[in-house]
């Protein structure tokens, strides 16, 4: 918690206090059997899901400790990823046999504006862009996050230009690609097209709910013309729950969900995190890059858009995601 809270408040001391202490608990035990290798797979269990073990800090590499970029985080030397199980992670390695043989194409989407009626601004035409095609028509710091379903969403601008940058990158190369916008961008789409891409962008609000013991998650996506409670009947035309993403049947090599919190939900006895990203993995996905924190869409927006560039000079998902970060 103390990492999670340095994370959210920029608090450097705070951070490298937790950092290093975190480092000399989970991987001091075994530095020497890991210290000389560079691919790290980490298999969490309990909160352990909810540590960026990317940032985790050896007390005796800091040389420099007056600014977050100096830092000598795990991730300037490791590619790292992360697993369900030893079982799972079999799994997904026999699933990306098939998966990553298939022809490089691209599907992306972003919703981009979200509200309706009184509080909605001026409502742009929703429209999808296809390679070898045209258009088909039909600066502040912005959390891709919503804490309640109910409240307000502030558009997200940069989502487009995220989408748009990474639909350009495989149309210069004459890869298969098409990404929906604004109105274009909603579920019925979504299900229609996400099943037939090998690379897959989903650029929108994501959010996390906790009432009681239940934990309500999801991303939102296009919203309708008319808009109840967020909890009513309509809520479903607009917002994509993690319980919908288990049947989404997916033959995605790679899925990139860029919105807040997409890897965190709630911690369940003997199955770990049931989170937005352990849903498109069941549905077929072979790797999934997601989310911890609340993340900005301005930053996020050149994080995806470099970390595609890498894949496309054909450098592994964690090799191209660790250069990118």
């Amino acid at each position: 918690k103390q990492l999670q809270n340095a994370i959210h408040l920029g608090h450097i001391e705070n951070f490298v206090e937790s950092a290093t202490q975190l480092f000399d608990l989970l991987l001091r035990p075994i530095w020497k059997h890991i210290e000389n290798t560079s691919h790290l797979t980490i298999i969490p269990h309990g909160e352990l899901y909810y540590v960026p073990f990317d940032v985790l800090i050896n007390q005796e590499q800091i040389t420099d400790a007056s600014s977050f970029e100096k830092l000598p985080y795990l991730i300037r030397n490791y590619n790292i990823s992360y697993h369900y199980s030893a079982t799972m992670l079999l799994h997904s390695h026999k699933r990306q046999q098939q998966t990553s043989e298939r022809i490089d194409s691209f599907f992306g989407l972003a919703p981009i504006q979200f509200e309706t009626g009184e509080n909605a601004g001026e409502k742009k035409e929703g429209y999808v862009v296809k390679s070898g095609g045209s258009q088909e028509k039909n600066r502040r710091r912005v959390l891709k996050s919503s804490n309640n379903v109910e409240t307000a969403l502030q558009d997200l601008e940069d989502t487009e230009t995220e989408v748009k940058g990474i639909y350009e990158l495989f149309e210069k190369q004459g890869k298969e690609a098409i990404a929906l916008f604004y109105d274009q961008a909603n579920k019925e789409n979504l299900k229609t097209y996400i099943g037939g891409y090998k690379y897959v962008l989903i650029s929108t609000h994501g959010f996390l709910q906790e009432t009681g013991k239940n934990t309500l998650s999801g991303i939102h996506l296009a919203a309708p013309q008319k808009r109840e409670t967020a909890l009513g009947a309509e809520s479903d035309e607009f917002i994509l729950h993690t319980s919908e993403t288990y049947h989404l049947n997916l033959n995605a090599d790679l899925v990139v969900l860029s919105s807040c919190e997409s890897g965190i939900g709630k911690l369940q006895q003997g199955e770990g995190m049931m989170a937005l990203n352990r849903g498109f993995l069941y549905s077929g996905a072979a790797n999934i890059i997601y989310s911890l924190f609340k993340i900005p869409q301005d930053s996020t927006s050149q994080l995806t858009q470099t970390l595609f560039r890498y894949i496309l000079e054909e450098e592994g998902y964690a090799q191209a995601l660790r250069k990118a970060k």
